[in-house]
């Protein structure tokens, strides 16, 4: 008699032939009997209140491989000093202060700032063959790809502001635990970016020695599916609007 009265389900006149016509549509398009959890869900659906359309989605483009790429080179291939000074080579913090305090003073006078002793006169010609072109290319270089390292960092990170509570119940477990796994993607991710830099840091201070590449821990499979994962339980909460 529900049924049969109701004009929001059907035509008005619910007969034997509109249950044969109904029988023939489940049989013929393999209509599921709902199970006790897909009846739960959609009853639970029936006393929330409609929700606004969750817009916002997760974006991640990982930049991770491109700059690995770059970075090999300057930190694993070797260079030589024209005519190399081996106190300098022997000493990293000594170099390093060595090089910084080249611009400052070159031309600036016959006298060093530090101690007021006269320079040797070929002391710049000295230091020119050390750090030489291709030391000198590589400090260049090494500064550049950190750059670009750190705007990557900046780049990342930014969560889509939704809460749970923006979606239906029913979408909410799987909302959380993709927008965990996004998280750690993310932090998995500016991990690997800081160890890329900080053996581009170390090589920067130590040219004529070559260095070594990081163990990287993320996956851009992972970070892809969490991603996917994210976005799918937004979807899937307006549809039921």
């Amino acid at each position: 008699d529900v049924i049969k009265n109701d004009r929001a389900i059907g035509h008005p006149r619910y007969n034997i032939d509109s249950i044969k016509a109904d029988i023939e549509h489940v049989v013929a398009n393999d209509v599921k009997i709902l199970t006790e959890v897909d009846r739960a869900t959609h009853l639970a659906l029936l006393k929330e209140e409609a929700l606004p359309e969750v817009r916002e989605t997760a974006v991640f483009h990982s930049r991770l491989e491109t700059l690995v790429q770059e970075a090999t080179p300057l930190v694993i291939s070797p260079i030589n000093p024209t005519r190399p000074i081996q106190d300098l080579l022997d000493d990293v913090a000594l170099q390093s202060w060595v090089r910084d305090g080249i611009p400052p003073h070159k031309g600036k006078g016959d006298d060093c700032a530090f101690c007021r002793e006269k320079l040797p006169g070929d002391l710049w010609q000295t230091l020119s063959d050390h750090f030489n072109q291709a030391s000198e290319k590589l400090a260049r270089s090494v500064d550049a790809c950190i750059d670009r390292i750190r705007a990557e960092k900046l780049s990342v990170g930014i969560m889509p502001r939704i809460e749970s509570s923006e979606l239906y119940a029913a979408e909410r477990p799987a909302f959380e635990k993709a927008r965990i796994l996004l998280a750690e993607s993310i932090r998995t991710y500016k991990s690997d970016l800081d160890k890329l830099a900080d053996a581009l840091s170390k090589r920067r201070a130590s040219l004529f020695q070559v260095g070594r590449l990081p163990l990287l821990d993320f996956e851009v499979a992972a970070a892809e599916a969490a991603v996917g994962s994210f976005n799918d339980a937004g979807t899937a909460s307006n549809r039921r609007s």
